[in-house]
């Protein structure tokens, strides 16, 4: 599993945030969304399931609390991994493509051998 936080600066704020696994995943797409925004108190929009290039990636807009600023919440799969995403203040179209992109970039990368 490798999580990992980016923001414009090192001490500046968070814009996007990942995290990625071989492991299962605790439930499909929508029910983890849900689990995510419970566990966060967080208040979603309807999930959006992607398709073509971005099919297996489902998100929802994620409205702003005191410690969480708004933005989208994605989950996705492929090639053996899962994985999901948090982009800071933007809409859940640019959010599933940043995703695409990510997700590329780690079905691609080989895990080392044991």
């Amino acid at each position: 599993t490798v999580t990992a936080a980016y923001g414009p600066t090192a001490g500046g704020p968070l814009s996007f945030a990942a995290m990625s696994t071989r492991m299962g995943a605790p439930a499909e797409p929508v029910g983890q969304i849900a689990t995510w925004a419970a566990r966060s108190g967080v208040t979603t929009s309807q999930s959006v399931a992607g398709s073509g290039a971005d099919e297996g990636i489902t998100c929802a807009a994620a409205e702003a609390t005191p410690s969480i600023p708004a933005g989208s919440f994605c989950v996705w799969t492929g090639s053996g991994m899962r994985g999901q995403s948090f982009s800071v203040e933007i809409p859940v179209e640019d959010a599933m493509a940043l995703t695409a992109e990510l997700r590329a970039g780690t079905t691609t990368t080989q895990a080392p051998s044991a």
